[in-house]
């Protein structure tokens, strides 16, 4: 569940491998990951998630942006140092896009079981400003998701730089926010 940058070929549909750079970071999402690892060898059947899709403007003049907040299922580290990932992601959001005139677009993307490039190579786009985005009533497996912020995941650029930071749960631990730009984001009211 996460705001992600994406590509002007991944309007609808987008593939994206689920990419670690190091603890609780990432070069292609934000948001938060639970995984048999996580949950002591539980297997997730479902997910589900509410949000409001968030408002995108311009970050840098004159330059096109994208992004997707969705909720996805698989994709997820197998082992504990994320050598090995499960083959399998399916996804399903609203892409926010901006272009270079500064004009935003919303479309609804998906991406239905394919196999994950496992290399580590993913060309992350530029990021268009996006309001708060505030996940909600998360669902794994049909119960509220039980979020811990060991699950957080921040998207940063390829300086280490912050450009999407999810916040701590909420507290009944179903929901959390989603800043851009930014390396700290704000706990959501329950």
């Amino acid at each position: 569940m996460a705001p992600s940058a994406a590509s002007p070929a991944q309007a609808a549909v987008f593939h994206r491998p689920i990419v670690t750079v190091g603890a609780n970071k990432s070069n292609n999402w934000s948001g938060y990951n639970q995984g048999m690892l996580e949950k002591g060898g539980k297997q997730f059947h479902s997910v589900d998630g509410t949000w409001v899709v968030p408002a995108a403007t311009q970050h840098k003049a004159a330059e096109a942006e994208y992004s997707a907040s969705w909720v996805g299922i698989g994709g997820g580290c197998v082992d504990a140092n994320c050598t090995v990932t499960d083959a399998t992601l399916i996804q399903a959001g609203m892409s926010q896009d901006v272009d270079a005139t500064g004009h935003a677009s919303y479309s609804a993307c998906w991406e239905t079981p394919v196999v994950i490039d496992n290399s580590g190579k993913v060309s992350v786009g530029p990021m268009p400003n996006l309001s708060t985005v505030d996940f909600d009533l998360s669902l794994a497996n049909g119960a509220p998701a039980g979020l811990t912020a060991a699950e957080e995941v921040q998207l940063i650029d390829s300086t280490g730089a912050a450009l999407a930071t999810p916040s701590a749960p909420d507290a009944d631990t179903d929901g959390f926010n989603v800043c851009t730009c930014a390396s700290l984001c704000g706990v959501p009211a329950s």
